[in-house]
């Protein structure tokens, strides 16, 4: 699961590199609305990209779009 601080820098990885990495999936490709607790542990190598070493419970994440 990629994470992005807001739905415009997701956009704009699809429209990039992240476009890339799906360029042959046959299904169709949905963004996840993800609403953490605070203070839950995130690392950020970028600036537009956070990465979860912890599970993420089913909760804490909702649809929000399909973008195929």
């Amino acid at each position: 699961m990629f994470l992005f601080s807001d739905y415009n820098s997701c956009v704009d990885a699809l429209g990039q590199w992240l476009g890339d990495e799906f360029e042959d999936l046959e299904e169709e490709l949905i963004t996840l609305k993800v609403e953490l607790p605070d203070h839950f542990p995130l690392e950020q190598e970028v600036e537009w990209e956070w990465i979860s070493r912890n599970r993420i419970h089913a909760p804490c994440i909702s649809f929000y779009k399909n973008e195929g």
